[in-house]
């Protein structure tokens, strides 16, 4: 009995030993990796700008398909409001983007949620990659155990990729990085990039129940009528051909929507389908006439609602 006793405080004491290494390995290579140009550290950029910019504000909540959708210094010309695009990415997950908006909300808001179709749990290499240079961001995901032993793995393992990458200078992405966004959150790629030749994220959903996602969306639009908000729900600009693929199922999202979401819903999934020449590289990245053409037409719904009493 002494000798198992003896056994498992060794194991004890190696598995102690083992974790604290890992911790040190990881403290020494995040300083090391860090990348303040990171796509993802566009997140403290916009946060900055969602806390300190004035009011009229009109705010967009969302994922790429709003950074890569909106040319905001034109809405906010042709609204007067103050224009705010927190779209980052949808890898980050619906409770991220969802979570780092709601406290900086304020009365008289407007809030514009776009949302990519089915989005759910985000994506734990990129979670981690965002918490590693934005490390207040953890507090806006709700983490189980197991998801926050894949977030330590994701940690340990973006911490020797990023320190290769960076060790044979190619830890910089040509096009999607921090500096490629304007002051109110658009990245400008479109505008100065020629388009890739193929569009990417074509995929075939599945028909499946989203009520429980529609209810965290709901729960954020509860605290946002609570602060004296308005919130309203556009379906995110979406590629014909992948609308084609996926008509039915998105028809029933639809539905869900309809039946469950409680804001107002402007326009329509089949209003928010675009022909497939206005696309940069996935489909829901706008190309340059695109986001043009988006942004006048996220404006006339806007508008058609009366949602903006100041606009021109």
């Amino acid at each position: 009995m002494n000798k198992l006793i003896e056994l498992a405080k060794r194991l004890l004491i190696i598995i102690i030993y083992c974790v604290g290494t890992i911790w040190i390995i990881i403290a020494v290579l995040a300083y090391y990796s860090r990348n303040s140009s990171s796509y993802v550290a566009a997140s403290l950029d916009k946060e900055y700008r969602l806390r300190k910019v004035k009011s009229p504000r009109l705010i967009f909540v969302g994922g790429s398909n709003l950074a890569l959708g909106l040319n905001s210094p034109l809405l906010s010309r042709k609204t007067g409001y103050n224009v705010v695009n927190m779209g980052l990415h949808a890898g980050l997950g619906l409770d991220f983007i969802l979570n780092e908006a709601k406290n900086c909300i304020r009365p008289g808001d407007i809030v514009v949620l776009s949302i990519e179709h089915f989005l759910a749990g985000g994506n734990k290499k990129l979670l981690a990659q965002l918490i590693s240079i934005n490390p207040n961001s953890e507090e806006f995901l709700d983490l189980d155990i197991l998801d926050q032993i894949r977030l330590f793995v994701s940690k340990l393992q973006l911490c020797i990729s990023s320190t290769f990458y960076k060790l044979i200078g190619r830890d910089k992405d040509p096009h999607y990085y921090r500096e490629a966004f304007n002051f109110e959150g658009d990245l400008i790629i479109p505008y100065n990039e020629p388009k890739p030749n193929l569009v990417g994220g074509s995929v075939k959903f599945a028909n499946i129940d989203y009520s429980n996602e529609i209810n965290s969306i709901n729960s954020f639009i509860k605290i946002c009528n609570k602060k004296g908000a308005r919130t309203f729900f556009i379906f995110p600009a979406y590629q014909q051909s992948a609308y084609k693929k996926n008509i039915h199922t998105l028809q029933n999202l639809e539905l869900q929507y309809r039946k469950y979401l409680r804001c107002p819903i402007l326009g329509s999934v089949v209003t928010s389908v675009i022909q497939d020449k206005y696309f940069y590289d996935t489909v829901y990245h706008l190309d340059s006439i695109g986001i043009q053409n988006r942004t006048y037409s996220v404006f006339n719904m806007l508008n058609k609602e009366k949602v903006l009493p100041k606009s021109q």
